[in-house]
């Protein structure tokens, strides 16, 4: 016996042209996947420019701190550069000397509260105001179009307070420059090649004064606020690394561009794995 409701197999009362307007409706559909390339398919989504300094205009909101402020002997300064299309010049001289015996010297608002200075050597780059782009957690992380000496600059991002106070920043250290090109960058303040880095958001880590935090805590790329650059004297274990032994003396970083970028749909790129590509023309 036929189930209520049907008659001959199908249900009573729909007509066929339902089911002849969806049938059409798929096969549009289908003939337009099907005319898309995996390339297409796959390809990722466009990147989004946070800063670029083809115009002199562009520098305008960034400054430079550095241990000077607490008694340290370093210095730093920013500035513009129209060479090489536009860019942002982050300059000056890092010293590991510091006034550790007056004992009048008294920390800033800016750092430990009350804490006497133990250790110096360290410049930072920044962007005061409110930041010139939306929520980025549709994207993967950070690419900037930079060239150094070989020595271990900090990729710096600031979120909106988590934990404790402004001190905390989420940071990643920049590779160093491959083995090909570290010979040219070995001297202080001398440039090697323009290269292209990729920092994902997991190889950010979060630090509260320059420590690293222990509690596990992940970049929430809906809240950033800004994004700068540090250096900091190398020790031995970045010797290891493979950046040059510099401490004291010169040292410069030129910035072209900080963009982000998204990975190839379907690949995984939540990994910490930073890349980077050296450019054989300016990008």
């Amino acid at each position: 016996a036929a189930c209520a409701g049907f008659d001959g197999g199908r249900p009573r009362g729909d007509p066929p042209a339902v089911s002849n307007a969806m049938a059409s409706l798929l096969s549009r559909v289908w003939r337009r996947v099907a005319a898309l390339s995996p390339e297409a398919i796959l390809s990722p989504a466009a990147p989004v420019t946070l800063f670029s300094f083809e115009h002199a205009a562009a520098a305008d909101r960034w400054f430079t701190v550095s241990d000077a402020q607490d008694g340290g002997c370093s210095r730093a300064a920013v500035s513009h550069s129209a060479e090489d299309g536009g860019k942002l010049v982050f300059a000056g001289s890092l010293s590991t000397e510091f006034d550790g015996a007056d004992p009048d010297l008294k920390a800033t608002v800016q750092s430990f509260d009350g804490a006497r200075m133990v250790r110096s050597g360290y410049c930072a780059l920044r962007r005061q105001g409110p930041p010139p782009f939306g929520p980025l957690h549709e994207h993967h992380g950070l690419e900037l179009v930079c060239r150094s000496d070989n020595r271990p600059y900090i990729a710096s991002v600031r979120t909106e307070r988590f934990l404790r106070d402004d001190q905390e920043i989420f940071q990643a250290l920049l590779p160093p420059l491959p083995e090909a090109a570290r010979e040219l960058a070995r001297s202080p303040g001398v440039l090697g090649p323009w290269r292209r880095v990729r920092l994902p958001w997991r190889s950010f880590k979060l630090t509260w004064r320059g420590f690293l935090q222990e509690h596990g805590a992940e970049l929430d790329p809906r809240r950033i606020q800004s994004v700068g650059l540090s250096l900091v004297a190398a020790d031995a274990a970045h010797e290891d690394m493979g950046y040059a032994g510099m401490r004291d003396g010169p040292f410069a970083l030129e910035l072209r561009a900080v963009r982000t970028f998204c990975a190839p749909r379907g690949r995984h790129a939540g990994g910490e794995g930073v890349e980077q590509e050296i450019l054989e023309e300016e990008a």
